[in-house]
């Protein structure tokens, strides 16, 4: 497991480095990036990654614009952001998170009005072939794709809540899973599945009784996992598809599970929520990529519209890998996202910095 010993140190020096550049509130940035992204009611991951990426503009005094849509109306999803495209100020440079079914309008669109734009994956292979398997191929101004190692997330969780079972009930026998993951119709909820069942492989005493499909909700969490421990009374743990998801599962195992009997469960967000309910004994854990991703992201896509030389160099994929937080290290993961607040993301910008190519995973050297 990484440490945090090593980020927290350069974190400090990176902030440490000049006053926090903000930019003039009576100029309003020539270039603007377009976010669009899905969201649910109360949702607990997308706002927190808005709020470093809007960080992360002002310090680049570059403009940023958030283009949410319900994630179970698909209609508004296409339609607000077509709209949006062809609205004045027509974006420099959008990054898209959405269904494929909901893409191909879209990008279609930003490729006709030469809009750069970023694809958050993970695709399928079939899916890549009709992108054109790579960016710049047949859509010119798709120029990078990024995703988590949503397998690996997957994995990494079921180990966390299968060594706590077995440490609870050593003389059990038998884990018994069962899984509430977000909408199949996401590739990424796939991968996050299959690094469940390569977790319970691993495991000769781990097994998966059932895995149900829900909304990202806390509410939907609750609702499924009470059913679940109704059918399942002797289940070890409930594998969960996110944040949300688990501290619905959190409060549905404090309510219905026999008390004698420890039921675990855990997210796959790193979400201040998940944390928080992580700190408090509810989760056994929740792992994701940094938030350091999208700071990233902000950065490659400022420099593309900015600096020339730099679309001749630019990274077309780029991959996060995760970070697991438990009890063991949640107060210094809490203090991580807390302090990479402060960093002069200037210092990583081609633009600002003379050319030189620094990035924000240096500060992850050491993990």
């Amino acid at each position: 497991m990484r440490t945090w010993t090593t980020i927290l140190c350069g974190l400090l020096a990176f902030a440490a480095i000049s006053p926090q550049i903000q930019a003039d509130p009576n100029s309003f940035p020539e270039e603007l990036v377009l976010v669009v992204n899905p969201t649910t009611a109360g949702n607990t991951y997308w706002p927190e990654v808005h709020s470093v990426m809007d960080i992360v503009a002002t310090d680049l005094d570059i403009g940023i614009e958030f283009l949410e849509f319900d994630v179970s109306d698909r209609f508004s999803a296409v339609t607000s952001t077509l709209r949006r495209l062809r609205e004045d100020p027509i974006p420099d440079a959008a990054v898209f998170t959405m269904e494929f079914s909901q893409l191909i309008p879209v990008i279609d669109l930003a490729e006709a009005q030469n809009i750069p734009f970023a694809l958050n994956g993970p695709f399928s292979e079939d899916q890549l072939r009709t992108l054109g398997n790579v960016p710049g191929r047949k859509y010119t101004q798709w120029v990078r794709l990024f995703e988590e190692d949503e397998q690996t997330k997957g994995y990494l969780l079921a180990q966390q809540l299968i060594q706590a079972a077995n440490a609870a009930e050593p003389d059990s026998g038998m884990v018994s899973i069962v899984g509430i993951n977000g909408a199949r119709s996401w590739v990424g909820s796939m991968h996050r599945e299959a690094g469940l069942r390569q977790a319970v492989n691993d495991h000769p005493n781990a097994r998966v009784l059932q895995m149900v499909y829900a909304d990202w909700t806390a509410r939907e969490g609750r609702r499924m996992a009470r059913r679940l421990l109704r059918r399942y009374p002797d289940v070890s743990a409930i594998w969960a598809g996110s944040d949300q998801l688990s501290i619905g599962v959190a409060q549905a195992i404090s309510e219905t599970s026999d008390p004698a009997k420890q039921v675990f469960t855990g997210g796959l967000d790193l979400s201040r929520a998940g944390l928080d309910a992580l700190s408090r004994g509810k989760l056994i854990a929740t792992t994701a990529a940094t938030e350091l991703m999208w700071a990233q992201l902000v950065i490659d896509m400022h420099d593309f519209i900015r600096v020339p030389t730099a679309a001749d160099s630019f990274e077309d994929y780029q991959l996060a890998d995760p970070i697991i937080a438990t009890a063991s290290n949640v107060a210094q993961v809490l203090e991580f996202q807390e302090r990479q607040k402060a960093i002069q993301f200037r210092d990583f910008s081609r633009h600002y910095n003379g050319g030189k190519k620094v990035r924000l995973s240096s500060l992850l050297d050491g993990f």
